[in-house]
């Protein structure tokens, strides 16, 4: 099933966003937490993330349909490069990332600092229609 055209603009909108934020060289995480509380215990540590980052990497799940296999299917994508990647092959990389996140926190923040996940919202930019 394919989203309405005004569904689809909307999720491109949403990824150019969350692009032109990370081109702005602007702080878009933050650590939270680490902090020692009164009783002696140490606040585990998580990442705060700019609300137009989360949505657009959310958007571009929905136009490359994710991966629902992206554990097995990662291994086979992780080294190709993010100019050359088909649709499919983003879908698996962005779902590696946000779904890493869920299990280490920063993982997102890793693919911001590096500079490859601009790389991949700019190659998906190229591969889908701005309007369907």
């Amino acid at each position: 099933m394919t989203a309405s055209p005004s569904l689809h603009a909307a999720r491109v909108q949403l990824v150019r966003t969350a692009l032109l934020l990370l081109r702005s060289e602007r702080e878009v995480s933050a650590p939270r937490g680490g902090e020692l509380r009164p009783d002696g215990a140490r606040q585990m540590r998580w990442y705060s993330y700019d609300p137009a980052l989360m949505s657009g990497m959310d958007a571009a799940v929905e136009l490359t349909r994710g991966d629902p296999d992206y554990l097995a299917n990662f291994p086979a994508v992780k080294d190709v490069s993010p100019s050359s990647a088909s649709l499919e092959e983003l879908g698996t990389r962005f779902t590696y990332i946000i779904r890493g996140e869920r299990f280490f926190d920063g993982h997102i923040d890793t693919y911001v600092k590096s500079g490859e996940l601009q790389l991949l919202f700019e190659r998906l930019l190229e591969l889908v229609p701005d309007g369907i």
